[in-house]
C-alpha cells in the first residue's frame, strides 16, 4: 500500500497556520475560503487554487528561514523551567517603614487622637 506524500502547498498551509497560531477558521477567513476547504487542503484531499496562492505566499514570506524571509526564530531560553517556583519578592523600604512600630512620642499622639475621634463619634 502506497501513501501519497502531501504536496508543498499542503505543508505550507499547515506550517503557516501553526507558525502564526491561527485556527482553521481564522486562516480560512483571511484567505476568503471555508474552514472545510482549508481542512481539505491540509489533508491533501484538495489542491490549493491559484487565486489563493498570492495571499498564502504573502504570509509564508514572514516565516523564519528556511521556509520564508522573515526574521529567524528567537533562541530557546536557556535554563528556564516554567515549573520552578519564583523567588519570594523582597519587600520595599516604604512597606518596611509602615510595619515598624511607631516611636513613643507618635504613639501617644495617635492614641489621644483615636480616643477623641471615638468620643466625638459617639455623641
Amino acid at each position: 500500500m502506497t501513501t501519497s506524500s502531501p504536496s508543498p502547498e499542503v505543508n505550507l498551509v499547515t506550517v503557516v497556520r501553526a507558525h502564526f497560531g491561527l485556527s482553521v477558521r481564522q486562516l480560512a477567513h483571511y484567505l476568503d475560503v471555508s474552514a472545510g476547504f482549508i481542512a481539505h487542503i491540509e489533508t491533501g484531499r484538495k489542491g490549493m487554487p491559484a487565486a489563493m496562492a498570492p495571499r498564502l505566499h504573502g504570509l509564508s514570506r514572514l516565516l523564519p528561514p528556511p521556509l520564508g524571509q522573515g526574521p529567524a526564530a528567537p533562541p530557546e531560553p536557556s535554563g528556564y523551567d516554567p515549573l520552578t517556583p519564583l523567588p519570594h519578592p523582597k519587600p520595599c523600604s516604604a512597606l518596611l517603614m509602615l510595619l515598624q512600630p511607631l516611636p513613643s512620642c507618635c504613639a501617644a499622639a495617635c492614641s489621644t487622637a483615636r480616643s477623641s475621634c471615638r468620643s466625638s463619634g459617639s455623641a
